[in-house]
């Protein structure tokens, strides 16, 4: 069925149809000389679609005319005021609102009229609150004719985890079928104005397919549905249209912050390198947590958690939520928790507290292995660092100095692997050093805070620190410069900064930045 010549509310049916859904009977036309049966036993609905009408952009939803109870010898009178009615005032006025085209082409539905006892619509999404996850019912006694132009008032059930809320309000009237005059409908009194519309194994009924339905379109709908003799009919569905624009409550926060991390991803940041630092971040974050003495199965309980970074339009982020809740899993974190804050430079601390699904051991238990790792840690690093470099260069070797160019595709995909095999797993000695590095820097800067409150002074102290790798380039420039101003030969000197500097330069850690070892020339 072409939606372009059939409009988009017919075509909507066409798709539940097609996908098992209890749809009343029915079919289009696009014009009331078209030739068609009906039962002449039998009442029908004559409702219009538009070329439009139910679309993911603007709906036309409630604009043209419908007809409801019609007899079928009434039929085609109504199909044409369905269809002359996209020319009326309102229509116009519509389009010109919503940069609409003028020629509308018009489908008119007609379907077999189904005598509801409780009709109403469904949100798979809630349209006020903006949560995706929360399914919203209004439903009303009698026909949905009333609730959809607003003039009966409704129940309304609020489902969010199985968890039903029902609002249930008086309902003094309801719109029937006009029995007396054989076609249309009516308002009467309701005779049970306080009684629920619904009962709960219908709401559950009603919420299971909605579900489906969404499966079916991709995405959240807004669904008219009723009713009959106990059995459930699907009468119309379309996209929510005003979702949009607004944000999804019922996501948890998520906090983006570059700090720290801006240094190591300045500017912008290509999808190679990230899909390549996000698994990283999260191996590395993991071994630290073993490190620290938190255990294997609270890692995998955890391992949402490990998604420690975002891409957001180039830049690359720390998910501070994420970081906050892996804290939460090292013993002792209430202690750790302000020095890694001071050592990651955050300037406003978390106004929420993150959760985590927590450890079953004894807390005291937790924190006197913390201790004994710490220490135990802090007399054998040396010896570890000493280890990793040289597994690093045993393991790079291999590599280096241009015996990569001239690899087919798929021997340098077996290096990488086999690198990330090596390398990925033995990161334990710069993550130790790391810890350390922040805990030391924090109780220095804890205990200089009587004399400067402005909390700098530990950073003063520090600049005159000597052996510090990251500060080397910079001397051997300033060296070559100085040469160069005295007119000295520093071939050699820019040749030996290239061989054990050469892969250190702004961007160093982005996979497209091109270093000084692969352009000497920069």
């Amino acid at each position: 069925m072409d939606e372009k010549i059939v409009g988009g509310k017919a075509y909507n049916l066409d798709i539940l149809t097609k996908n098992g859904i209890n749809v009343p009977k029915w079919f289009v036309v696009n014009s009331a000389d078209d030739n068609f049966e009906i039962d002449e036993n039998k009442l029908y609905a004559v409702r219009s679609s538009a070329v439009g009408e139910d679309g993911n952009q603007k709906s036309f939803a409630g604009q043209m005319e419908s007809y409801l109870y019609v007899k079928p010898q009434e039929i085609k009178a109504r199909i044409q005021d369905v269809i002359d009615s996209a020319n009326s005032e309102r229509i116009k006025f519509y389009r010109e609102q919503n940069n609409i085209s003028d020629n509308i082409k018009v489908g008119v539905i007609i379907q077999e009229m189904i005598n509801s006892d409780v009709s109403g619509v469904v949100f798979s999404s809630n349209p006020i609150t903006g949560k995706r996850n929360e399914i919203v019912i209004s439903s009303v006694f009698g026909l949905g004719e009333g609730l959809v132009s607003g003039e009966l008032n409704a129940d309304t059930y609020t489902i969010e985890n199985d968890k039903i809320t029902k609002n249930i309000i008086e309902k003094p009237y309801k719109i029937v079928f006009d029995k007396e005059k054989g076609i249309g409908t009516k308002r009467i009194k309701n005779e049970t104005p306080r009684a629920q519309t619904l009962t709960d194994k219908q709401i559950k009924e009603l919420v299971e397919k909605t579900k489906e339905i969404v499966d079916i379109y991709g995405k959240p709908q807004d669904i008219e549905w009723a009713y009959e003799d106990g059995i459930l009919y699907i009468l119309q569905t379309r996209p929510i249209t005003t979702l949009e624009n607004i944000s999804d409550k019922s996501q948890q926060e998520v906090i983006w912050d570059n700090s720290n991390i801006i240094e190591s991803y300045s500017g912008v940041t290509t999808p190679l390198t990230f899909s390549f630092i996000k698994d990283v971040y999260t191996e590395v974050y993991k071994q630290f947590l073993l490190i620290m003495g938190v255990e294997q199965e609270l890692i995998e309980e955890n391992s949402d958690i490990f998604q420690m970074l975002g891409l957001i339009e180039g830049r690359v982020y720390y998910n501070l939520l994420n970081w906050y809740r892996l804290l939460r899993l090292m013993p002792g974190y209430e202690i750790n928790a302000g020095f890694m804050e001071s050592m990651m430079g955050v300037k406003q601390k978390l106004n929420q507290i993150p959760k985590v699904k927590p450890s079953k051991k004894n807390k005291y238990i937790r924190l006197f292995n913390l201790l004994k790792s710490l220490i135990f840690n802090l007399f054998t690093l040396p010896k570890e660092i000493e280890k990793f470099y040289k597994h690093i260069d045993i393991t790079l070797s291999p590599y280096e100095n241009g015996k990569l160019k001239g690899k087919s595709a798929n021997e340098l995909i077996e290096i990488y692997f086999e690198l990330e095999s090596k390398l990925m797993k033995k990161w334990q000695a710069p993550l130790v050093n790391d810890f350390y590095a922040m805990i030391f820097y924090g109780l220095l800067k804890k205990s200089l805070l009587k004399a400067d409150s402005n909390g700098t002074l530990q950073n003063d102290l520090l600049t005159g620190e000597t052996g510090i790798i990251s500060t080397e380039p910079i001397k051997r420039i300033k060296q070559i410069s100085n040469k160069i101003c005295k007119g000295e030969k520093v071939d050699d000197d820019i040749k030996e900064f290239i061989q054990k500097f050469g892969n250190r330069c702004i961007g160093e850690l982005k996979l497209e930045t091109i270093t000084y070892k692969q352009d000497p020339s920069i």
